[in-house]
């Protein structure tokens, strides 16, 4: 009888995940033990020497590529460090920056908004001219100062009308770049075409370092150290989530009716939580999303009536006794 219901019951015919645990279990990274941990060691002493000597402006690109190339996290006393600089030297003082107010300004109060410091928009009212638009003081020739702009626009409260005017004026500036100038720098072109697509802060920030570190590769000025940091890192950090992976990779096997999105679920849990640290919040939210599409196929599609019903109460009860006589992939749900 419970062969002939078995046989009765709805498919979503689901085709096969191309991540299966096979392919999972493949999964091999040589970026693992004590000689990478080492060398990263001493490419980070390298990096702090020359952040320690930069010039002002130079601290503040460098905090900026630390960021964006995903290592923040070895470099957190760094960058508190150079936060307290921009406050205290540059927001506080209007440090003479040879020509690049606007670039460094963008970049200052971005990164300090960023991390939650208070910061006044009218930081920026000097770039406003007699017409009340935001050209005044600045070369509009210098694109990456324009990049900067736009991007600390984004982070803007609600109010703000400087910011909404250095919103307007950065877009549609790199906006009449983008389809009616013709750069010569391919790098920068490139660069103006991925701001343009969304803010800083929206993109997943893990699946967004991949990226800045193929564009911070063919920058002209690279500081080859930091380069070579970023690489190894993420190798190194890509080589944990690998293992999270497989240890999580016999997650719904005997689940047979339901979808098989183990790798997709994963990536969700990692573009919240990245870092190596945090394997453990990792791995128990992949968990809480696979089991959440376990129960929405079981209900949507695996389930009878009867069943589900009963499972309902199961679950409001918290008591068991009610799906004994169920097939196993229900009892496995409970």
């Amino acid at each position: 009888m419970m062969t002939s219901m078995e046989d009765e019951r709805r498919s979503a015919n689901y085709k096969p995940n191309i991540w299966n645990y096979d392919f999972v279990e493949s999964l091999r990274s040589e970026y693992t033990g004590a000689a990478y941990q080492l060398h990263v060691q001493k490419l980070k002493e390298d990096l702090i020497h020359v952040f320690k000597h930069a010039t002002y402006f130079s601290k503040l690109q460098i905090l900026k590529s630390i960021e964006e190339l995903g290592l923040s996290n070895m470099f957190e006393r760094e960058i508190e460090e150079g936060l307290d600089i921009i406050e205290s030297n540059y927001m506080r003082s209007s440090v003479n920056l040879q020509g690049k107010d606007i670039q460094a300004t963008a970049l200052s109060f971005r990164l300090l908004r960023q991390h939650g410091h208070d910061v006044s928009q009218d930081i920026f009212i000097h770039f406003i001219d007699k017409k009340d638009a935001f050209t005044n003081g600045m070369s509009t020739s210098n694109v990456e100062a324009i990049i900067e702009l736009l991007q600390a626009s984004h982070l803007a409260l609600e109010g703000e009308d400087i910011m909404a005017k250095a919103n307007s004026f950065s877009y549609d500036f790199l906006k009449d770049v983008h389809f009616h100038s013709n750069l010569q720098d391919n790098n920068l072109s490139k660069e103006v075409s991925h701001t343009l697509e969304l803010p800083l802060h929206w993109r997943v920030p893990w699946f967004e370092v991949r990226y800045q570190i193929g564009a911070y590769a063919e920058e002209p000025h690279r500081n080859l150290v930091l380069l070579e940091l970023a690489k190894l890192n993420f190798n190194m950090v890509q080589a944990v989530h690998q293992q999270d992976l497989k240890e999580l990779s016999r997650l719904i096997e005997n689940v047979s009716f339901a979808r098989d999105r183990l790798v997709e679920s994963f990536l969700w849990a990692l573009g919240v939580a990245p870092e190596p640290h945090y394997s453990c919040l990792r791995k128990c939210l992949t968990k809480v999303i696979a089991f959440i599409l376990v129960i929405d196929d079981l209900y949507d599609v695996y389930g009878t009536l009867e069943e589900l019903e009963c499972f309902t109460r199961a679950i409001e009860r918290w008591d068991s006794k009610e799906i004994q006589h169920f097939p196993e992939n229900v009892k496995i749900c409970f």
